[in-house]
């Protein structure tokens, strides 16, 4: 009787050191993927940080301003009072004004469009 409580116990020890061994294994494993998660989320969060900063510091400077057109081989195009030479100084000048401000008609047509279906809501109540 003894022996049969000896090995009974035995085996439990033995079972026991068994499962310990496998929830450490199990454990350590998960400890590793979780380090690196962690490496790779810090990694991101510094990348963030940097984009942050070039963003802030990119709408702190003002925008590079268009590049001149080519001058005509024949004539100066200042001096020129041909009609394409007009457009063109128009269209760069147009283009200019939309670079340096942004095309603040798209946003001033948007803000009235939701300003008058916001209008139309209140008044159908």
């Amino acid at each position: 009787m003894k022996d049969l409580v000896l090995v009974t116990l035995l085996l439990t020890a033995l079972i026991g050191c068994w499962y310990a061994y496998r929830q450490n294994k199990n454990s350590r494993r998960h400890l590793r993927r979780m380090m690196k998660d962690m490496e790779s989320l810090h990694k991101a969060e510094l990348a963030l940080e940097q984009l942050q900063v070039r963003l802030v510091s990119a709408s702190d400077r003002p925008p590079p301003p268009p590049p001149p057109p080519p001058p005509t081989k024949t004539q100066h195009p200042q001096h020129s009072n041909t009609p394409n030479t007009k457009h063109t100084q128009t269209k760069s000048q147009k283009f200019h004004f939309l670079w340096c401000w942004g095309a603040g008609g798209g946003a001033e047509a948007t803000w009235q469009t939701s300003t008058e279906t916001q209008s139309r809501s209140q008044n159908c109540r």
